[in-house]
């Protein structure tokens, strides 16, 4: 990837559209380039952690997102019995 050009996980992406049509959340929020770019670099950052950083952002999402993580969970158990 040269200086200007953007990753951009086109298959995260359908992921996200799969999540918000089983109500994992409620809305799509913001559906631009600009945000296309960020939750893949914010994926891409994720898979750099460590486990105490995973656990503290583990803690983090079940202390302040809880139903959120519970069906996000759930919806990733149930594509994996469909995968």
């Amino acid at each position: 990837m040269s200086s200007g050009e953007s990753f951009i996980n086109y298959g995260l992406l359908k992921e996200i559209e799969a999540a918000y049509r089983s109500g994992v959340f409620p809305d799509m929020g913001v559906e631009d380039e600009d945000e296309e770019r960020y939750v893949s670099e914010l994926d891409r950052r994720m898979s750099a952690l460590d486990d105490k950083s995973v656990y503290v952002a583990v803690r983090a999402f079940a202390n302040e997102h809880r139903k959120t993580l519970i069906k996000a969970l759930e919806h990733i158990r149930e594509g994996e019995k469909d995968g």
